[in-house]
Formats: structure tokens, C-alpha cells, sequence
């Protein structure tokens, strides 16, 4: 797999307690994902993790394998990353709702004139604006 197939999910924080448990900040729309015994990729890296507990009250995460503050410390500032696939599969969407990764490279047109292509997607709060490259 390349790293094409895989989407950022989450950031993990500075370490909260002393089990081991971390601040996980969410940065997909997709909260739900985050539950026992599922699996990220953590980026550069070919190590999974595996969540031991979620608190979606707080926003921390115990991962299994790094059950006290010290191993917890080596967690700090990480990337997760879950499979296209898998996304697919634990994220439900809504009608006429779509991934980020199914929009980015899309051809933009208006009224048969190709503009360009989908490269960017940036929030704003209440809406999102997509950046065109456009062809010239």
C-alpha cells in the first residue's frame, strides 16, 4: 500500500494521568471510529496501534501496549492514519455527503469549460472551500 491509500485521522496530545492515556485530537468529521480494539497507523512508521479505551467525553485515548504515563510519552505529537478502505467501512455517510479523499483531484467544470481540478480542501467554520488548479 502507498501512502496514497491511507487518510489522516487524528493527532495525539500531551498525556493525561498516569495510565497512559493521551488528548486525541479528532481531525476527521468521524468521531465514531475511535472505539475499543480499533486499529491506526502511525505515519513514517509501519507500527499500529490498538485502542485499549476511548473517552469521548475528554478526548483521550489508552492505547494497548502503552498503559503508563512513561511509554505513553513516546506518543506525543503522533499522527494516526487509518486505510482508505477501512474509512469506508467505519464512517457512515450521509446522502449527497462525501469523503475528502473521494473529492481531492475531482475535475471542476461550469457549463461544459473544464476549470481545473479539486487539489485543497479548506474549512471555514460554517462552510468549505475547495482550491481549483486550474489548468493554465
Amino acid at each position: 500500500m502507498s501512502e496514497k491509500d491511507f487518510v489522516q485521522v487524528a493527532k495525539l496530545g500531551k498525556t493525561v494521568g498516569l495510565k497512559g492515556y493521551v488528548k486525541l485530537h479528532n481531525l476527521s468529521d468521524f468521531s465514531s471510529q475511535f472505539k475499543k480494539d480499533a486499529t491506526f497507523f502511525i505515519k513514517n512508521t509501519k507500527e499500529m496501534l490498538k485502542i485499549k479505551h476511548y473517552n469521548a467525553s475528554n478526548s483521550t485515548v489508552l492505547f494497548e501496549n502503552y498503559e503508563d504515563i512513561e511509554k505513553a510519552k513516546e506518543l506525543i505529537n503522533l499522527i494516526l492514519f487509518q486505510s482508505i478502505e477501512k474509512s469506508r467501512q467505519t464512517c457512515k455517510l450521509k446522502k449527497d455527503e462525501f469523503f475528502y479523499f473521494d473529492i481531492l483531484e475531482c475535475e471542476v467544470f461550469e457549463e461544459d469549460k473544464r476549470l481545473g481540478k479539486v487539489i485543497d480542501i479548506l474549512e471555514t467554520g460554517a462552510s468549505y472551500l475547495f482550491e481549483i488548479q486550474s489548468d493554465e
